[in-house]
């Protein structure tokens, strides 16, 4: 699903990886950082076997705060025509490959999930019928979170499919 976005200044411009169903870019300073990813499978909390993303992703995330997710600061906004759900995650534990993985044969280690060292500003959109569900890293801690998240959500109003 090819796209444009306007990368904010605090992120490198040029993506990190860009493969058919992830792109990512690595803050210029630090350790944020942005992900747009299709996700293809998923593996639910302590699972070994990857399984199909699920058709309503914000009712599956909602579901991950039974083994220690918390969500907050749940909105809505638009990227590229369609209504997207916002929400800010965290963690207790570790939930490897709970957001997504690339590939329905990515290993567990290499997907995307919850970390109890960060915070994300998470944001799910269906477009064209599929799934775009992109995010906003940084640590829990960070005093400029909350300038680096709407950076982030201004970089996802400026989407637009190819």
């Amino acid at each position: 699903m090819p796209f444009t976005v306007t990368v904010p200044a605090s992120l490198k411009p040029q993506p990190s990886e860009d493969t058919k169903n992830l792109v990512s870019w690595g803050a210029v300073t630090g350790n944020n950082g942005v992900r747009f990813l299709r996700p293809v499978a998923v593996y639910y909390p302590d699972g070994t076997t990857p399984q199909p993303a699920p058709k309503d992703y914000p009712s599956y995330l909602s579901g991950l705060v039974d083994a220690g997710a918390t969500f907050v600061d749940r909105t809505t906004t638009t990227v590229n025509g369609q209504e997207a759900t916002l929400m800010t995650g965290t963690t207790t534990r570790a939930l490897d490959g709970t957001l997504g993985c690339p590939a329905a044969t990515t290993p567990v280690e290499v997907c995307f999930g919850l970390q109890p060292d960060v915070a994300l500003r998470i944001a799910v959109v269906d477009l064209d019928g599929r799934t775009l569900i992109a995010w906003a890293r940084t640590q829990q801690d960070d005093a400029n979170a909350a300038q680096f998240f709407a950076e982030f959500e201004a970089m996802l109003r400026s989407l637009q499919l190819s």
